[in-house]
């Protein structure tokens, strides 16, 4: 779609929206998930906030979801931002890969680290011990 499609479009879904019944969130839903909570004006408002994001074309602009000013947004979670990416879905994925496996060796370099202080420290009272 071209940007004046996606205007055209955008301002057809917003003349549909009641803005004073919109209502858009996400809820936290267990402790490590989380859930959007929303009527269908406050869906449609959102759909016309990323069809605003698609307009731009430029890797890494942010789009500010400032709660005051949209005011069908309830930001509990503290959402403040939608980046747009030119990135494919596989670069996005190996970047998070490449960041799970240094998590991964950082977390066995620790314990290594950890069982060689105890190690030392063992040694060391067997030292101290023979020593008296």
């Amino acid at each position: 779609m071209t940007k004046n499609e996606l205007d055209q479009f955008g301002d057809k879904l917003y003349q549909t929206i009641d803005t004073e019944k919109a209502y858009f969130g996400f809820e936290e839903w267990t402790p490590h998930e989380f859930c959007i909570k929303a009527n269908k004006d406050g869906l449609k408002s959102f759909a016309v906030e990323l069809l605003e994001v698609c307009k731009s074309d430029i890797d890494g602009t942010k789009m500010n979801l400032q709660s005051g000013e949209l005011k069908w947004l309830n930001d509990e979670l503290d959402i403040q931002f939608i980046e747009l990416t030119n990135k494919s879905k596989n670069e996005i994925l190996v970047k998070e890969k490449t960041k799970s496996n240094k998590s991964i060796f950082t977390t066995i370099a620790a314990g290594l680290g950890l069982l060689i202080m105890i190690y030392l420290i063992i040694m060391g009272i067997i030292f101290t011990i023979q020593l008296l």
